[in-house]
């Protein structure tokens, strides 16, 4: 599972396939950070690119024995990758 968004990196190249690299869980303030990893697209991803971009996003309301669809799910509604798509 990964999200589909268009975002310019730093290096002015359109990345489009982003995907969880890692999660963070601080239990006590119920903050999760999410770093999300940016390639050009799914195939640059599958033939083993290094990532062109990464973005770390702090997510509130944390649950307990959530999954890596609860985590992509929860992306969707932050302002960096809002209109993004399960691809």
């Amino acid at each position: 599972m990964a999200l589909d968004k268009t975002i310019e990196s730093a290096y002015n190249v359109d990345v489009t396939y982003w995907n969880i690299a890692w999660i963070n869980q601080d239990f006590l303030s119920k903050i999760i950070t999410v770093r999300m990893n940016g390639y050009l697209d799914k195939a640059s991803r599958d033939e083993g690119a290094s990532p062109i971009s990464s973005v770390d996003v702090a997510l509130k309301d944390y649950k307990p024995d959530m999954t890596r669809g609860d985590y992509y799910a929860m992306m969707k509604d932050t302002e960096q990758f809002q209109g993004s798509t399960d691809v």
